[in-house]
């Protein structure tokens, strides 16, 4: 009960957030045990039912192997290619932005931030690299641009606090938010 319980929740919690790494492997995980235990459960409730001799010739049939039929493997196989059909835009994107900065390529970062499909985490870190080389207008921009695709980052709105040149309304708008998003913080 509580296996299923595990991926009930992972299930709920997945509908929410979709493009999430840590749900991702949580998903693998809980759907392996779950499989997994389906399996051992099966074959124990078979040995049980079985008469004392029936359960030697059982045992001699168990250790025989099955071979896949077609079906299992089509289906293995496309259940594979589509997987990685979904995964392979958010990782071609994420590696060549973390690629660009490793290799202080600051045009590369600025394009790769950028590219569909769009993570908040890479335009939060070019926003941060904006402030960290003095950038303040740019890293303004892009966190007027993130900000409005997603209002409730709590990074975001923290780092235009932290602007020095960033507008007195801009700061203030920025508490207000982060206000919103975290109301029993005391030093808001």
């Amino acid at each position: 009960m509580a296996l299923v319980g595990a991926w009930v929740a992972y299930q709920a919690q997945a509908f929410i957030s979709v493009n999430q790494i840590g749900l991702a492997i949580w998903a693998w995980v809980l759907s392996g045990l779950v499989i997994g235990y389906e399996i051992n459960t099966r074959m124990n409730d078979v040995a049980q039912s079985v008469p004392v001799k029936a359960k030697q010739q059982f045992k001699k049939v168990k250790n025989q192997t099955q071979p896949l039929s077609s079906g299992v493997v089509v289906s293995l196989f496309v259940g594979v290619l589509v997987g990685a059909l979904v995964a392979s835009p958010i990782y071609f994107s994420n590696s060549r932005f973390y690629a660009a900065i490793k290799a202080n390529d600051f045009e590369g970062v600025e394009s790769a931030a950028y590219l569909k499909p769009q993570d908040e985490r890479r335009l939060f870190m070019l926003a941060g690299i904006y402030r960290n080389a003095k950038m303040d207008a740019k890293a303004v921009e892009v966190l007027r641009e993130s900000t409005v695709t997603y209002p409730d980052s709590y990074n975001m709105w923290n780092l235009w606090t932290l602007i020095p040149t960033a507008t007195p309304s801009d700061i203030a708008y920025a508490k207000a938010q982060l206000k919103r998003l975290d109301p029993f913080n005391p030093d808001l």
